[in-house]
């Protein structure tokens, strides 16, 4: 980022795959650094899980719709 701070990308999948997205994401974030995990079509249970996770402050969620 522009910005200098240190970031990183976690491409996520469905499932365990998921969850431990979020478990990296939250070492991450307790190391100092910002990650963004992508997903597609997440369920509202794994949103839950995700926020648990990582915790209410750490977590930010941003819907992007394909643009075509």
């Amino acid at each position: 980022m522009s910005s200098g701070h240190h970031t990183m990308l976690l491409e996520s999948f469905s499932g365990e795959a998921f969850r431990r997205r979020a478990e990296m994401a939250k070492v991450l974030k307790d190391a100092g650094l910002i990650s963004s995990v992508s997903h597609d079509l997440m369920s509202a249970g794994e949103l839950e899980t995700a926020r648990e996770i990582i915790g209410g402050k750490g977590f930010i969620e941003v819907n992007a719709d394909e643009i075509g």
